[in-house]
């Protein structure tokens, strides 16, 4: 069951994409503690110039960026024979680390659609290579960052359920 029986999206419009930052070993639930730990650490009138504004975090990215992401899902996701036998459809949301190095680990389901789906979802995040790794741009440094996706699977030819979405 591969290939065109699978729908696989990515979301990358700001604030879909989820990011956080981490210090060390002790991970930030917000961004904002992050974001003013690091700006306490430079002169306002920096940070004025160069960030008002902005977001001082590059996100990590996939190789060859996100429509190469979705070429990679689709092309190692397999539909579950189950979930097609009982015509089960959803969106797994998907949250994985990316640490200093680009190397993918922690990967969990924050949003689950039936335990088939979501064994498949993380199966296949499993097989990802290496992200460049997200950037804190005030420090000029790589830093470890959390990444969520959406995984939509969808049966060819119907509709995604609404407690799907």
């Amino acid at each position: 069951m591969k290939h065109g029986r699978l729908i696989c999206t990515l979301i990358t419009v700001i604030g879909l994409v989820s990011v956080s930052a981490m210090a060390g070993n002790v991970s930030s639930n917000a961004m904002a503690s992050s974001y003013n730990d690091v700006q306490s650490q430079v002169s306002d009138t920096t940070y004025q110039e160069e960030y008002f504004g902005q977001n001082p975090y590059r996100t990590p990215s996939f190789p060859g960026g996100d429509a190469e992401l979705m070429r990679f899902i689709s092309k190692n996701i397999e539909y579950p024979a189950e979930a097609v036998k009982n015509h089960i459809e959803g969106k797994v949301i998907v949250q994985l680390l990316v640490d200093k190095t680009g190397k993918v680990s922690e990967i969990k389901v924050v949003r689950s659609a039936g335990e088939d789906l979501d064994n498949e979802a993380v199966r296949v995040m499993k097989l990802l290579p290496d992200f460049s790794p997200g950037y804190n741009l005030i420090k000029g440094e790589p830093v470890s960052m959390w990444y969520t996706l959406p995984v939509v699977f969808k049966l060819q030819g119907q509709d995604v359920p609404e407690e799907a979405e």
